[in-house]
């Protein structure tokens, strides 16, 4: 593995947890993981204003990106869950089948937890159509 920032992730029970680490330029240096991380929560509400349920949901580090099992769909009542994240700036992207979005960034800081987010879907705009003079 290169040194840098990287992703760890731990499954245990059915649960999965995940966070960021800095993979150490010497390899003989020690790693010290802490897996209970930070929960992201948060809510997600349809095109017409009711809570969107079935939508995917996913998350990117600034610097880092999308990474594999950051994505979930939403609850029954449109509610969204994230365990063992580790701190960074995160950004959080909802879409549902027709293309209706949002998106949201979040701070997140070790020992504080961020409060929820709310996210509203949008309806995705038409390409604009050329311009044809006859």
């Amino acid at each position: 593995m290169k040194p840098g920032a990287a992703q760890a992730s731990l499954a245990q029970n059915g649960q999965c947890y995940k966070m960021m680490t800095t993979i150490p330029g010497d390899p003989q240096a020690p790693l010290s993981w802490n897996f209970s991380g930070l929960v992201l929560t948060g809510h997600v509400t349809g095109v017409n204003g009711t809570s969107a349920a079935n939508i995917q949901v996913s998350i990117a580090y600034q610097g880092i990106g999308v990474m594999a099992g950051n994505s979930q769909g939403t609850g029954a009542l449109g509610a969204l869950r994230f365990t063992g994240l580790g701190k960074g700036t995160l950004a959080l992207t909802a879409r549902d089948q027709s293309g209706a979005s949002a998106s949201a960034t979040v701070d997140l800081k070790s020992g504080q937890p961020p409060p929820p987010v709310e996210l509203r879907l949008a309806a995705s705009q038409p390409p604009p159509r050329p311009h044809l003079n006859g």
